[in-house]
């Protein structure tokens, strides 16, 4: 098989429109476009945030790196990986797909923030033969 056939990064960078699930098993009009860990939006993302941990863990050898920032540089991470969303509304108004609204609205929600951290994760909604 030629792999290069694949172009992994390219179909990961292309996106995958992630249907957001309710708890109850409903599918909601709520769609997520997401870059998959294969992508250069998440590998470089992951790079800039580990620089961090290793340039604070240099800077404060006594001081560990609290359970609220390695959550927060995880959301900063998921959030990265939105390209886009449709019908996105929160206190009844909609919500543009800015970094800061990404964030908030992953922060506020772990239900979607887990929806869209297992879809970044899952190669099969990216690839193809």
């Amino acid at each position: 098989m030629d792999l290069a056939k694949i172009k992994a990064v390219e179909k990961a960078e292309a996106g995958f429109w992630m249907p957001l699930i309710f708890v109850d098993g409903t599918e909601l009009d709520t769609k997520f476009l997401v870059a998959g860990i294969d992508s250069r939006i998440y590998l470089e993302k992951q790079r800039e945030i580990a620089n961090r941990r290793i340039e604070y863990a240099q800077k404060n050898r006594k001081k560990k790196i609290s359970r609220e920032e390695i959550e927060g540089q995880d959301i900063e991470l998921l959030a990265t990986c939105i390209i886009d969303w449709k019908n996105v509304e929160y206190n009844e108004k909609p919500l543009d797909c800015t970094l800061e609204n990404k964030i908030m609205v992953l922060t506020e929600n772990a239900w979607v923030r887990e929806q869209i951290d297992v879809a970044i994760g899952d190669r099969r909604n990216f690839l193809s033969l």
